[in-house]
This record gives C-alpha cells, structure tokens and sequence, in this order.
C-alpha cells in the first residue's frame, strides 16, 4: 500500500433475525469504506465464524441465541483488538452495563433509526493516517 488507497472496513453481524442482519448489510455496505465480510445467527456460529475470518467490527445483537454478554466476553477474549458493537432493542440500564462489563464497546439501543449506528461503526473503525 501507498497510503493512498481507502481501508475498507470489514463488518461482521450477528442477530438471529435474517431481516436486521440484511437491513444492516444493506446499510454497512452503503457506508463508504464498509463491507460486511460475514453473518451468523447464533452465538456458536458467529464463534466460529469469527476464528475464520479477518474481522475488524462485530455487530452483535444482544438476545440471540447463545449471544449476549457470554458471546461477547468469548469474542473479546479471543479478539482483544476487535471493536464490539451491541446492538438491541433492549433498553434497560442493567443489560447495557452487562454488555460493556463483557467487553463491548459501545452499546446502540435499536430504535428503527441506523444513524446511531452507522456513528457507532465510524467511532469504533481503524483510522488510517
């Protein structure tokens, strides 16, 4: 590299729900310098996934199954460099604090709007200088 070519940003989702997984594919890929390199629906496959690929944001949903804080206290232990984002519906204080004591970075409430979200992928990506 020159330093002149753009970074992508390689994202990887994990919610059990195949319609958020391909409404946020549609939007990470919609954001320059994003790709989405890989989905899983469950905490196991999102695993395993992850030990396979190059990954340098996980978009996780907090209520899959076999996700949430154990998923993300796995991941963050495997990957201690890796940007965490949760992403849920729920709103209660305690399932945020759990979240972040696991080891995400930032916890995004689903609210029907994506520009939280999109901020939280821009705040948590490599910055190349």
């Amino acid at each position: 590299m020159t330093g002149t070519e753009p970074v992508t940003r390689r994202v990887f989702l994990c919610d059990d729900q195949w319609e958020m997984r391909e409404a946020l594919r549609v939007v990470i890929e919609a954001m320059p310098g994003f790709t989405v390199v890989g989905v899983g629906e469950d905490g196991s496959e999102c695993l395993a996934a992850l030990r396979a690929s190059s990954v340098d944001v996980l978009v996780v949903d907090v209520s899959m199954p076999g996700g949430g804080p154990e998923l993300t206290a796995a991941v963050r232990e495997e990957n201690p460099g890796l940007a965490i984002i949760a992403f849920s519906a729920h709103t209660e204080p305690s399932v945020r604090e759990a979240m972040l004591a696991a080891g995400a970075d930032e916890f995004v409430v689903k609210t029907g709007r994506l520009a939280p979200l999109r901020e939280a992928l821009q705040r948590h990506s490599p910055v190349v200088e």
